[in-house]
């Protein structure tokens, strides 16, 4: 069985504490531009937020498009990034793969970022005071 985030957008408070909380596992500091889940918002005129992140997706179209072999699926169907294996510097054909656009390309920083769940234990849940997300 695939483990993957699910999202329910409307108890979003847009606090913004899962993207900093990722940024810090990810990179080590929080600023959520390294945070492998996205919050974009249409407010106050449409009222409608939306949380993107990786969907750990059956077809991994990521995995099938990185030269280095540096996407991998573990035995929990997460899908995570062997840094010592990724070589890609300016183009990287996984963001461009991704159709949910759930990989992300930051200037400057070495490696894609994406949501790995943590190595199971998704933190963004464990600090989401809305109950916006879960496993």
């Amino acid at each position: 069985m695939n483990k993957s985030l699910k999202a329910n957008p409307q108890n979003c408070s847009l606090c913004n504490l899962c993207a900093l909380v990722c940024s810090k596992v990810q990179v080590g500091y929080s600023d959520p531009a390294f945070s492998g889940i996205r919050i974009s918002h249409e407010l106050p005129a449409a009222l409608k937020v939306k949380l993107t992140y990786c969907l750990q997706c059956k077809q991994g179209y990521c995995i099938k498009s990185c030269p280095y072999q540096a996407l991998v699926r573990d035995e929990q169907g997460i899908v995570r990034l062997a840094r010592d294996k990724c070589h890609c510097t300016e183009i990287r054909p996984c963001v461009e793969a991704c159709k949910f656009k759930a990989i992300y390309s930051v200037p400057l920083w070495q490696y894609p970022i994406k949501c790995d769940m943590c190595q199971g234990s998704p933190r963004c849940v464990q600090v989401c005071p809305s109950g916006a997300l879960r496993v």
